[in-house]
């Protein structure tokens, strides 16, 4: 891996019928590209999440990341930086136990090189107005407005993720990238950890779809 960062993914959860989102607010977001949301309260579950085994858990409807007790635990030992571990409930209000939000606190100063990712840049795609006539009179047509702003795809192969070095000086071991990344009308900031995170992750053998935890390394310059 290049440099001292890597990013993290995580596997979803398969229930989605057993979450509920009461944590967002899109009220400054873009309601056609999905940039710009923010958290706002706590995560509520219809009921627990099966899974024992995996320690790292991020339904991608959430755009959030939940931890066992095991790594809340490990994490804190190692004193590592730039994250809070809120409670999650359930919606009879009960805390679940074991389970943790493992909220990242410090957004990077923009510094992503694109080079050659693809991108899609949020604006009004419909140019030929006979099929924007057709669209409208089929109710499926989107009035705007567009915010304009860039996000990137997730997995594009080989290209590997390229920022200035200089926006990782006297960071903690856990950042969100300034930039978002996604498709459609889903959009988010990416996770990035130290070397030293990626280190604990290994050593806890974490990694893999029955633990939860993928690192992808990026490149700095």
């Amino acid at each position: 891996m290049s440099g001292k960062w890597g990013a993290a993914g995580y596997p979803f959860i398969e229930e989605e019928k057993g979450f509920q989102i009461a944590a967002y607010d899109y009220s400054e977001g873009c309601k056609y590209c999905g940039i710009g949301w923010k958290q706002k309260g706590k995560f509520i579950f219809e009921k627990k999440p099966k899974s024992k085994n995996i320690q790292f858990l991020s339904p991608y409807w959430t755009r959030a990341l939940f931890v066992r007790g095991s790594v809340k635990t490990v994490f804190e030992k190692k004193n590592i930086s730039g994250i809070e571990f809120l409670s999650v409930y359930l919606k009879n209000g009960k805390e679940i136990e074991n389970l943790y939000q493992l909220y990242v606190t410090t957004i990077l100063s923009p510094g992503l090189i694109p080079g050659d990712l693809n991108m899609e840049l949020c604006e009004n795609k419909i140019k030929d107005d006979k099929l924007k006539k057709e669209l409208i009179a089929k109710e499926i047509y989107y009035m705007g407005p567009w915010c304009g702003k860039i996000k990137y795809n997730y997995s594009q192969g080989d290209k590997r993720a390229l920022f200035k070095k200089e926006i990782f000086e006297h960071q903690p071991d856990f950042v969100l990238t300034n930039e978002w990344f996604g498709s459609g009308a889903g959009a988010d900031r990416q996770i990035l950890v130290s070397q030293k995170v990626k280190q604990i992750i290994e050593q806890n053998h974490w990694i893999g779809p029955i633990k939860g935890a993928n690192l992808f390394p990026i490149q700095v310059q």
